[in-house]
Parts: structure tokens; sequence; C-alpha cells
């Protein structure tokens, strides 16, 4: 889409500001790079297209590095895109600063979402949401492709016979050791595998052949982690979802149908064995969602999704500000003393102790490598390392340690030296204390 846009609009009118993109070091940076990190720098261009965590991070930041770009933001219009991915534990933090820069500092802030959040309630009372849709529930009977049922219980060797006795069909779980141990129950000709354990590169090269697939009529069975909910282009005429929160359901039907080639697809909602379940807030949210389907035949219908934000809301209470950052800015507001400093350091959107591997199965990789032998750690150098990463927890990290698994290159980035432990398939396997314990990471 992105493409298009620059060709559409020209590149001077479009900054590209994500991890994804990346620019030259200032030593090997032409004038238009130069350019290009300033205007980054200050977000000095018509259109910016960057992420909600650098967005809303730069607002509650107390680094001039990262506020000198806050006054371009004024006056503009902010698209959200899947605006129901705000992280719970920071929700009113991030609604309230929309709504600062609405009435304060005429901006325009756009949800783009199929599961529109009930945030009414969540707002100051000088807010009011407006639908911009003419029509929402026209819409929906207009657009739906998708039948949503629930069986309750499967455990792995009835869901996996069930399966294999289709052609085509995606099954999306909540664990990446789930996926790999469902995969491995069904693994054939014409099954894939998708999860974190992948890096980027390696499952681009998958979706590339599961697309292929889909598309000549051939047999495509794929077991995935939650990662292909984000905006991964892909058709099945059937889905099976395990119970997650109904943001995430409603996403996996997103890749049901996709094309409108069918009268309708099927989406299956299943309870998985109780080891497959993840603690915690992903809990909670599943078992709201079995609250709502007991209420409502139709998971997808307008009336659901308000009823499984509402009561998600409700259950979170005080959570929806876990690090009490609004009670923080008011309890200086009187003085403008606002503790930007203290508040910097709670807003972290992405929480997330992990370390970063580099698998050099690639050629591409294998010559980074050798840049970073020679040249030492760089931020281009690490932004091309980007498509070849495993991210693993801080006892993973340990473990390949103590087998002498890993090597520090370039005083900075950590390599796997034993490639036995990456497979073509399911990618990095797990260590036996990621097995025991596996928090939720897609």
């Amino acid at each position: 889409m992105w493409v298009y846009s620059h060709r559409l609009l020209g590149d001077d009118c479009i900054l590209e500001h994500h991890s994804n993109f990346q620019h030259a070091d200032e030593a090997d940076e032409s004038i238009r790079d130069y350019r290009l990190r300033l205007a980054s720098e200050n977000w000095d261009a018509p259109i910016v297209v960057t992420t909600s965590v650098q967005f809303f991070e730069s607002l509650f930041s107390h680094k001039s590095s990262r506020c000198r770009k806050l006054h371009n933001i004024a006056k503009s219009v902010v698209i959200l895109d899947e605006a129901q991915m705000i992280p719970i534990s920071y929700l009113i933090p991030c609604l309230w600063a929309l709504n600062e820069l609405v009435q304060n500092y005429n901006v325009s802030v756009l949800f783009c979402t199929a599961t529109q959040p009930s945030i009414n309630g969540l707002l100051p009372q000088n807010t009011t949401p407006v639908e911009i849709a003419p029509n929402p529930r026209e819409l929906y009977d207009a657009f739906r492709r998708v039948h949503i049922r629930s069986v309750g219980d499967l455990d792995d060797n009835s869901l996996g016979d069930q399966l294999a006795e289709l052609e085509q069909v995606l099954c999306i779980v909540n664990t990446r050791n789930h996926a790999a141990s469902l995969y491995e129950h069904i693994r054939g000709p014409g099954t894939y595998h998708l999860s974190a354990r992948m890096y980027p590169a390696h499952r681009s090269r998958k979706l590339k052949s599961i697309r292929e697939s889909l598309r000549n009529g051939e047999i495509c069975r794929v077991v995935s982690t939650q990662l292909i909910e984000a905006g991964v282009d892909v058709d099945f005429p059937i889905v099976y979802r395990a119970i997650a929160g109904l943001d995430s359901i409603a996403q996996a039907a997103g890749r049901c149908n996709r094309e409108g080639r069918l009268k309708s697809g099927d989406v299956i909602v299943f309870r998985p064995e109780a080891n497959h379940q993840p603690r915690g807030r992903f809990q909670r949210t599943a078992a709201i969602t079995e609250m709502v389907l007991r209420r409502h035949n139709d998971l997808l219908a307008l009336e659901a999704i308000d009823a499984y934000f509402r009561l998600l809301y409700e259950f979170e209470g005080e959570k929806l500000d876990e690090h009490q950052i609004i009670p923080a800015f008011n309890k200086g507001a009187m003085q403008l003393a606002f503790p930007f400093r203290e508040v910097d350091a709670n807003f972290q959107l992405i929480d997330s102790p992990m370390t970063p591997i580099i698998i050099p199965r690639d050629t591409e990789c294998t010559a980074l490598m050798e840049e970073a032998r020679w040249k030492g750690p760089s931020m281009s150098l690490s932004r091309r390392f980007q498509p070849f990463i495993v991210q693993v927890y801080q006892h993973e990290f340990v473990e390949l340690s103590r087998h002498k698994a890993i090597e520090v290159i370039g005083e900075q980035y950590t390599s796997l030296t034993d490639l036995s432990m990456y497979d073509e398939e399911v990618g990095l396997k797990p260590t036996q204390s990621s097995l025991l314990d596996e928090p939720l990471i897609f």
C-alpha cells in the first residue's frame, strides 16, 4: 500500500518512522538521507507513517530527542489502525492524551478497527466519539463473510484429526509451544507452521509458499500463533481459533473467506487443553469471551463486541491505568509540575524482557555478521539484522549461553552458533526451561 502512496504523492511527502525502515549511518548518508534523518527527528513531512509505540511513548516522554517532533502533531489528523490493540494497562492514559490533542491542539483522531472498543465511559465528560460510518449495522450485514460457532473442548488428538481431514485450513493457537506440538501431530506434505520462533525473513518465505498453495488449490494446512492475525493477507475457507479475547477471534475471522469467494466461511472456536491456555490477563479475556458466547449467537455482531469491551473494562477497573499515570499528572497540575521524568520511566507499551538472537542461515545475514565483526555496531546494521532475529526470554538466553550455542559479535550482537537448534519447519527449538513455563509470546 505504501509503495502506491509513494508513487501517488511523491517520496518527499511521506516520512516512514518505524523499525522496519532504515536510514543510512551519518558517515555514509547522502544529502537526501540527511534530510530524511532530520525529518524523522521532527516528523517534518505532510504524511508520517509510524507505530503506536513510537507515537504514544513520544507523548509521554521527557527526553528532548523524542519530544521535538510533538509540535508537528498539532492541527493534524491522527489515524490509529487496529485501535483495539492499545495495551489495557495504558488505555486510559492513551485515551486522555488523545483527548488533550483533540481539545487543545486542533487534532482530529480516527479509530480504524473491526472491533470498536466501548471507550465512551473512559473519556473525560467533554468528549464524545462520533461514528463516521452512516449505518454500521447495514455495513456489517453487507460485508459479513463468515459464520462463527463454538465447539467447546478439543484435545490435541481430536483437533489434529479434524485438521488432517481438511485440505485447506488455518488453526490459530495461543502459545508457541502449542503451535509446535500441534504441527508435529499433523506434519506432512502441504502442512505449515508459523510462529515467532521463526525469524521474519523465514516466515516471509513460508507465507509466500502458503499463498501459492492456496491460490493453486493445493493442500494447505497451517498451524500458527496469533502473529498471523496482524495484517497477514491470507484467505482460508475454514479457520480454527483457540478461545481468546473477542478482538483476537475477530482478527482470526479476517483470515477466513477474506476475498468473499464463498457464500460463507467457517470459523470454529474451541477450548484447548488446560496446559495450552496462557494465564493472567489472557485467561481473563478468554473467560469474558465465553461469557459473551452464552448471551450472543453471533460473536462478531455489534452488540456482542460492545458487550465484550464493556465487560473487559469493568473487570480490569483500575488496571486500565495500572501505573497510575493520570493521578501522577493530576497531583502536580495546579503547579504545572508535571512529572514527565517519572512517567516516562513507567510508560513502556512493550514491556517484554527479551533478548534478540540472530539466526545466520541466510547469505545476506552472514554478510552482515562479517560487517559487524569488522566495523562494529551501528544503527543501520541493527536495523538490517531485524529480518534475521528471534526474540528469546532471559531464562532461554541463559540456557543457550550455558550450552555455548550463542556468541557475541561486533561487541553487541548475539548470534546462534549451533544451527542444529533451528528447525526449517518450526524455527528455534524450545529450550527445556521454555517447555516447562512458556510466557505469552507469539
